[in-house]
């Protein structure tokens, strides 16, 4: 399977982090041959409360519609029931923990005279979409975008619908 890195777009992010958009397909399948979908509805249902402020209910309809919207502007067609392709996506948010220092160094000795260590929590954040060939029950292509989160209040729409966007912006190339 073919494998891409980096890309822009996904949601807030530390300064110092980037996002990664990655997707892959099965090198066999020509995605084009494919003209209808359907979103998984049980994608729609939150199974956990860990993490409300990213994976809710809202947010997932706001990426259920985004994805629709992209598919159907790449000519699918969504067909509930009897589609091609079946789509499923997920929320993932780890909390992580890095390290950084700064120091100081003595001019005259050219040693570090201040080094102070903090330690930064910050969660980061997943969002994969797969999509799966019915008739052969095999997933033909995947993507994800992962990125650091900053904890506050933002335009959720924006992020996510540049975040599935840029997923999906190889999708059917």
């Amino acid at each position: 399977m073919k494998k891409f890195g980096s890309l822009l777009g996904l949601m807030l992010f530390l300064a110092a982090c980037s996002p990664e958009i990655t997707y892959e397909s099965d090198p066999g399948v020509d995605m084009k041959q494919y003209t209808t979908f359907e979103i998984c509805p049980d994608d729609l249902l939150v199974l956990g409360d860990e993490n409300p402020v990213y994976d809710n209910e809202s947010n997932r309809k706001l990426i259920a519609d985004r994805i629709r919207q992209e598919l159907m502007a790449k000519g699918m067609k969504e067909q509930n029931g009897s589609s091609e392709l079946f789509v499923n996506f997920d929320i993932q948010v780890t909390d992580k923990v890095q390290w950084t220092s700064s120091c100081t160094p003595n001019e005259e000795n050219r040693y570090w005279e201040q080094c102070e260590i903090k330690e930064m929590n910050f969660e980061e954040g997943t969002l994969s979409i797969r999509f799966t060939d019915l008739a052969k029950n095999q997933v033909v292509w995947q993507g994800s975008a992962s990125a650091a989160m900053v904890k506050r209040k933002v335009a959720v729409e924006k992020i996510i619908d540049e975040a599935v966007g840029e997923i999906l912006r190889h999708f059917r190339e």
